[in-house]
């Protein structure tokens, strides 16, 4: 992030600023009228797209802040588009160029996906069946912690949220609508481009998942887990192919992927009662924390993308889409906001101090989480822009 700032001040500066464009087109009359006032009336106007000459027209009115360019052919009237560059002629012979669509590109963006860009598992406390030791039948030691099936987290909310929540739970899931950004793309030529970005992705987990943490009963105290967690990713995309002024290009990304969970102790005070957190004694009020923390990953990721611009004159509209591919992520690890508390450490026989039994759960949760890359997704983006 502490990059971004300069780069895109360094884009700012080497750009070079366009000194009009195309605002409108007067099809009856077949006049195009240009955001500059910077020429004469009776001047030549020619509209290249890249280096051809798509067609000329003469000034035929100047005003204080834009000026009208007659085009007498029907047909090279309609092969002129808003993108275009053009060059003025003078009468004594001199010329000027203006760059039309061209220069820095600032974009404010909204864009939701398809999957995120990291994966992780809800997770729960497996105990050790009664058994006094951490083992399992092999003599080895075994993980306290497991994995959940997502089928069974969609059950439990069904059981207790309305249809329209459920749906917008599991969309969130699958569909992180809540994000934004911003780039800036500058404009080499017609049809080049370099562009730099970056978002932020608010992932809407769900709300909490409840396991059973002695095994003896619904009524008895349970562990109750909240997720919540965003993304943040920047990427540098080169747009190098136009075609029906659409741009196609592909580019490298980067993303950092957080986690937050925090696991407290809840009862119910009978079977139709709504559970609630408790605190250590099992009465309501101060919450009882068993565990809390987050993880974290970084994952790198090569990008696929295409859109098309809407320019209306020096602001525009833009749709594109991006596919992404994570081949890998670096490691990710679990990092405990505070000390697990001393009624976990009692299930794990591992080491005999608690800080050795502390380590051992938080090896367990995070191996359980297994946050990781998610090796595809698409990425819509909506974007309003301001040419430079």
């Amino acid at each position: 992030m502490i990059y971004t700032l300069p780069l895109l001040v360094s884009l700012l500066a080497v750009s070079t600023v366009a000194d009009g464009a195309i605002i409108k087109f007067l099809k009856k009359r077949k006049i195009v009228v240009l955001d500059d006032s910077d020429v004469n009336k009776r001047d030549k106007v020619c509209f290249f797209a890249g280096s051809k000459k798509r067609a000329c027209g003469r000034v035929v009115r100047v005003k204080k802040d834009k000026s009208y360019v007659k085009i007498k052919k029907k047909k090279h009237f309609r092969r002129i588009k808003k993108d275009m560059n053009y060059e003025i002629i003078s009468a004594d012979g001199s010329s000027r160029s203006s760059g039309g669509g061209g220069g820095l590109k600032l974009r404010l963006l909204l864009t939701p996906s398809l999957f995120a860009r990291a994966s992780f598992n809800y997770i729960e406390w497996k105990g050790n069946d009664g058994n006094t030791q951490n083992n399992d039948e092999s003599g080895t030691t075994s993980e306290r912690f497991g994995k959940i099936d997502d089928t069974r987290i969609e059950k439990e909310e069904e059981d207790v949220e309305s249809s329209f929540k459920r749906l917008m739970m599991r969309m969130a899931r699958y569909f992180p609508w809540t994000s934004i950004g911003g780039e800036g793309e500058l404009a080499i030529n017609d049809s080049l481009s370099i562009a730099m970005g970056g978002r932020y992705t608010h992932l809407n987990l769900s709300p909490q998942v409840d396991f059973n943490f002695d095994k003896s009963g619904k009524l008895e105290p349970f562990m109750r887990s909240t997720y919540g967690g965003h993304e943040i990713s920047f990427w540098l995309d080169c747009l190098c192919v136009e075609v029906s002024e659409i741009k196609l290009g592909g580019g490298v990304g980067f993303t950092m992927s957080k986690i937050n969970l925090i696991t407290n102790k809840a009862q119910k005070d009978n079977e139709n009662a709504p559970a609630k957190i408790v605190d250590e004694d099992g009465s309501p009020g101060k919450e009882f924390v068993y565990f809390s923390g987050s993880s974290s990953a970084n994952i790198m990721s090569l990008r696929l993308s295409v859109r098309k611009d809407f320019s209306m004159g020096i602001y525009g509209f833009g749709l594109g889409l991006t596919a992404i591919i994570s081949p890998f992520s670096f490691e990710s690890e679990f990092t405990k906001d505070g000390d697990v508390h001393q009624e976990l450490y009692n299930k794990y026989d591992e080491g005999e101090t608690d800080e050795a039994k502390g380590d051992a759960a938080i090896k367990d949760i995070s191996k359980a989480l297994d946050h990781k890359n998610n090796i595809f997704s698409l990425m819509l983006s909506i974007s309003l822009f301001l040419n430079i």
